[in-house]
Protein backbone atom coordinates (compact mmCIF):
# COMPACT_ATOMS: atom_id res chain seq x y z
CA UNK A 1 0.00 0.00 0.00
CA UNK A 2 1.76 3.37 -1.01
CA UNK A 3 2.21 6.03 1.78
CA UNK A 4 1.18 8.60 -0.54
CA UNK A 5 -1.30 7.97 -2.96
CA UNK A 6 -2.57 10.04 -5.95
CA UNK A 7 -6.43 10.77 -4.98
CA UNK A 8 -8.06 11.70 -8.24
CA UNK A 9 -8.02 15.37 -8.84
CA UNK A 10 -11.95 16.12 -8.69
CA UNK A 11 -11.65 15.04 -5.31
CA UNK A 12 -12.15 17.59 -2.74
CA UNK A 13 -10.10 15.85 -0.31
CA UNK A 14 -5.99 16.89 -0.44
CA UNK A 15 -3.92 15.27 0.90
CA UNK A 16 -0.76 15.81 -1.11
CA UNK A 17 0.83 18.74 -0.11
CA UNK A 18 2.06 21.75 -2.16
CA UNK A 19 3.65 24.72 -1.05
CA UNK A 20 -0.01 26.95 -0.82
CA UNK A 21 0.65 25.49 3.21
CA UNK A 22 3.77 28.36 3.46
CA UNK A 23 1.56 31.04 2.26
CA UNK A 24 -1.67 29.66 4.06
CA UNK A 25 -0.31 29.59 7.45
CA UNK A 26 -0.58 32.32 10.02
CA UNK A 27 -0.21 30.91 13.33
CA UNK A 28 2.92 30.34 15.65
CA UNK A 29 6.48 31.45 14.33
CA UNK A 30 5.40 32.24 10.67
CA UNK A 31 7.57 35.49 10.03
CA UNK A 32 11.17 36.35 10.86
CA UNK A 33 13.79 39.04 9.14
CA UNK A 34 16.47 36.39 9.97
CA UNK A 35 17.29 33.72 6.94
CA UNK A 36 16.00 29.75 6.97
CA UNK A 37 14.98 30.38 10.63
CA UNK A 38 11.85 28.86 9.95
CA UNK A 39 9.68 25.34 8.86
CA UNK A 40 6.30 25.51 8.16
CA UNK A 41 5.18 22.60 10.39
CA UNK A 42 1.54 20.56 9.31
CA UNK A 43 0.14 19.21 12.18
CA UNK A 44 -1.63 16.33 10.84
CA UNK A 45 1.62 15.77 8.80
CA UNK A 46 1.71 14.28 5.18
CA UNK A 47 2.78 10.82 6.11
CA UNK A 48 0.17 10.49 8.70
CA UNK A 49 -2.90 11.30 6.47
CA UNK A 50 -1.65 9.03 4.04
CA UNK A 51 -2.74 5.08 3.37
CA UNK A 52 0.06 4.06 5.95
CA UNK A 53 -1.98 4.90 8.87
CA UNK A 54 -4.82 2.98 7.52
CA UNK A 55 -5.90 -0.10 9.63
CA UNK A 56 -4.40 -3.47 8.88
CA UNK A 57 -6.16 -6.17 7.85
CA UNK A 58 -8.71 -4.14 6.05
CA UNK A 59 -11.79 -5.88 3.92
CA UNK A 60 -13.11 -4.68 1.18
CA UNK A 61 -15.96 -3.28 1.97
CA UNK A 62 -13.79 -1.54 4.87
CA UNK A 63 -11.67 -0.10 2.41
CA UNK A 64 -14.48 0.85 -0.01
CA UNK A 65 -16.28 2.40 2.80
CA UNK A 66 -13.10 4.75 3.82
CA UNK A 67 -12.86 5.07 0.55
CA UNK A 68 -16.43 6.71 -0.32
CA UNK A 69 -16.02 9.10 3.14
CA UNK A 70 -12.68 10.38 1.52
CA UNK A 71 -14.20 11.10 -1.49
CA UNK A 72 -17.46 12.93 0.52
CA UNK A 73 -15.08 15.29 2.20
CA UNK A 74 -14.07 18.47 1.78
CA UNK A 75 -10.60 18.96 3.13
CA UNK A 76 -7.26 20.12 2.11
CA UNK A 77 -3.46 19.14 4.54
CA UNK A 78 -2.53 22.85 3.26
CA UNK A 79 -4.60 24.87 5.23
CA UNK A 80 -4.28 27.51 7.84
CA UNK A 81 -6.31 25.16 10.19
CA UNK A 82 -3.65 22.33 9.76
CA UNK A 83 -0.23 24.34 9.99
CA UNK A 84 1.93 26.27 12.61
CA UNK A 85 5.00 28.12 11.97
CA UNK A 86 7.74 26.64 13.84
CA UNK A 87 11.31 27.70 14.57
CA UNK A 88 14.65 25.67 13.53
CA UNK A 89 17.62 25.75 15.25
CA UNK A 90 19.22 28.98 13.67
CA UNK A 91 16.29 31.12 14.88
CA UNK A 92 17.92 31.20 18.43
CA UNK A 93 21.19 32.21 16.58
CA UNK A 94 19.77 34.79 13.91
CA UNK A 95 16.59 35.71 15.69
CA UNK A 96 17.76 37.63 18.42
CA UNK A 97 15.83 41.16 18.80
CA UNK A 98 17.60 43.52 20.84
CA UNK A 99 14.21 44.16 22.61
CA UNK A 100 11.08 42.04 23.98
CA UNK A 101 10.55 38.10 23.32
CA UNK A 102 11.42 36.50 19.55
CA UNK A 103 8.82 35.40 17.72
CA UNK A 104 9.98 31.97 18.22
CA UNK A 105 9.50 31.86 22.44
CA UNK A 106 6.49 29.54 23.36
CA UNK A 107 7.05 26.74 20.60
CA UNK A 108 9.15 23.51 20.71
CA UNK A 109 11.95 23.49 17.40
CA UNK A 110 11.00 21.46 14.77
CA UNK A 111 13.87 19.66 14.76
CA UNK A 112 13.85 18.33 18.14
CA UNK A 113 11.92 14.73 18.67
CA UNK A 114 10.02 15.12 15.30
CA UNK A 115 10.34 11.62 14.08
CA UNK A 116 7.98 11.12 17.37
CA UNK A 117 6.15 13.62 17.22
CA UNK A 118 5.16 11.66 14.13
CA UNK A 119 4.81 8.74 15.48
CA UNK A 120 2.01 9.74 18.01
CA UNK A 121 0.32 11.47 15.30
CA UNK A 122 0.07 9.01 13.22
CA UNK A 123 -1.07 6.75 15.79
CA UNK A 124 -3.73 9.45 16.48
CA UNK A 125 -5.06 8.94 13.11
CA UNK A 126 -5.38 5.44 13.14
CA UNK A 127 -7.53 5.13 16.26
CA UNK A 128 -9.11 8.51 16.37
CA UNK A 129 -9.85 9.06 13.10
CA UNK A 130 -10.01 5.78 10.36
CA UNK A 131 -10.99 3.20 13.49
CA UNK A 132 -13.27 5.79 14.29
CA UNK A 133 -15.27 5.51 11.41
CA UNK A 134 -15.13 2.39 10.78
CA UNK A 135 -17.57 2.02 13.73
CA UNK A 136 -20.19 2.95 11.54
CA UNK A 137 -19.11 0.34 9.00
CA UNK A 138 -22.54 0.90 7.13
CA UNK A 139 -21.50 2.93 3.30
CA UNK A 140 -25.08 4.75 3.36
CA UNK A 141 -23.94 6.47 6.89
CA UNK A 142 -20.78 8.07 5.07
CA UNK A 143 -23.80 9.35 2.14
CA UNK A 144 -25.79 10.73 4.60
CA UNK A 145 -22.86 12.53 6.68
CA UNK A 146 -21.45 14.15 3.13
CA UNK A 147 -18.08 14.38 4.59
CA UNK A 148 -18.79 16.48 7.50
CA UNK A 149 -17.76 13.97 9.99
CA UNK A 150 -14.64 13.24 8.98
CA UNK A 151 -14.07 16.14 8.10
CA UNK A 152 -14.62 17.33 11.90
CA UNK A 153 -12.23 14.63 13.29
CA UNK A 154 -9.58 15.88 11.33
CA UNK A 155 -9.97 19.45 12.08
CA UNK A 156 -10.23 18.32 16.02
CA UNK A 157 -6.66 16.58 14.95
CA UNK A 158 -5.47 19.22 14.12
CA UNK A 159 -6.62 21.52 17.03
CA UNK A 160 -5.66 18.85 19.63
CA UNK A 161 -1.91 18.79 18.52
CA UNK A 162 -1.70 22.68 17.82
CA UNK A 163 -2.70 22.82 21.46
CA UNK A 164 0.24 20.28 22.30
CA UNK A 165 3.05 22.33 20.54
CA UNK A 166 1.59 25.36 22.44
CA UNK A 167 1.74 24.24 25.89
CA UNK A 168 4.94 22.75 25.16
CA UNK A 169 6.93 25.14 24.45
CA UNK A 170 4.84 27.82 26.96
CA UNK A 171 6.64 25.58 29.70
CA UNK A 172 2.84 24.22 31.15
CA UNK A 173 4.81 20.84 31.04
CA UNK A 174 8.26 21.85 32.12
CA UNK A 175 7.33 23.98 35.30
CA UNK A 176 7.34 27.13 33.47
CA UNK A 177 10.28 26.83 31.43
CA UNK A 178 10.05 28.64 28.00
CA UNK A 179 12.88 28.05 25.45
CA UNK A 180 13.26 31.75 25.72
CA UNK A 181 13.41 31.77 29.81
CA UNK A 182 15.77 28.92 29.17
CA UNK A 183 17.99 30.87 26.87
CA UNK A 184 18.10 34.01 29.20
CA UNK A 185 19.00 31.77 32.16
CA UNK A 186 22.37 30.36 31.01
CA UNK A 187 23.20 32.99 28.96
CA UNK A 188 23.29 35.68 31.74
CA UNK A 189 23.91 33.01 34.39
CA UNK A 190 26.58 34.50 37.06
CA UNK A 191 28.52 32.41 38.81
CA UNK A 192 30.20 35.77 41.15
CA UNK A 193 28.78 38.77 41.89
CA UNK A 194 30.09 41.76 40.24
CA UNK A 195 29.26 45.75 39.85
CA UNK A 196 26.22 44.57 38.09
CA UNK A 197 24.47 42.50 40.55
CA UNK A 198 24.45 39.40 42.55
CA UNK A 199 25.54 35.93 41.34
CA UNK A 200 22.80 33.88 40.18
CA UNK A 201 21.11 32.03 42.15
CA UNK A 202 20.55 28.07 40.49
CA UNK A 203 16.96 27.32 39.44
CA UNK A 204 16.69 23.13 40.02
CA UNK A 205 13.79 23.38 37.66
CA UNK A 206 15.77 25.25 35.22
CA UNK A 207 18.51 22.89 35.05
CA UNK A 208 16.84 19.51 34.92
CA UNK A 209 14.21 19.99 32.43
CA UNK A 210 15.60 23.21 30.32
CA UNK A 211 15.46 20.74 27.06
CA UNK A 212 11.80 19.64 27.16
CA UNK A 213 9.71 22.70 25.99
CA UNK A 214 12.53 22.84 22.77
CA UNK A 215 10.74 19.13 22.18
CA UNK A 216 8.02 17.94 19.39
CA UNK A 217 7.49 15.02 21.41
CA UNK A 218 4.69 13.52 23.80
CA UNK A 219 5.94 13.78 27.48
CA UNK A 220 6.70 9.68 27.66
CA UNK A 221 8.76 10.49 24.17
CA UNK A 222 10.94 13.43 24.88
CA UNK A 223 14.36 12.73 24.65
CA UNK A 224 17.04 13.55 27.73
CA UNK A 225 19.70 16.02 27.12
CA UNK A 226 23.17 16.71 28.51
CA UNK A 227 22.78 19.87 30.70
CA UNK A 228 23.74 23.18 29.29
CA UNK A 229 26.68 25.48 29.89
CA UNK A 230 26.25 28.12 31.86
CA UNK A 231 27.95 30.55 29.10
CA UNK A 232 27.30 33.87 26.60
CA UNK A 233 28.17 31.43 24.08
CA UNK A 234 24.80 29.17 24.76
CA UNK A 235 23.05 29.34 21.61
CA UNK A 236 26.04 28.55 19.19
CA UNK A 237 28.20 26.02 21.07
CA UNK A 238 25.42 24.39 23.43
CA UNK A 239 22.34 24.56 22.34
CA UNK A 240 22.51 23.59 19.06
CA UNK A 241 24.76 20.87 19.94
CA UNK A 242 22.27 19.37 22.79
CA UNK A 243 19.06 19.77 20.92
CA UNK A 244 20.10 17.29 18.54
Amino acid sequence: MSDHPKDPEEWDFKRARTKKHIEQCNTGYFKSTAHDVIEIHHLLCVHACSDKTLPEDLTEAQQTFITACMAATKWDIDEKENTIGLPLKWAYIRDRPSKGRPGWDNLPCHQVDHDNYLTSVMNYVTNQIWKDLLKGKELEKCKKMKGENLAAKLTAGSNRWRTHLEDRGSGSESGGVSTYDVIEYFENFKTKADKYGPATKPDPNMEANWYIPFSMAEPGDIRARAPLPRSKAIARSGLLGRIK
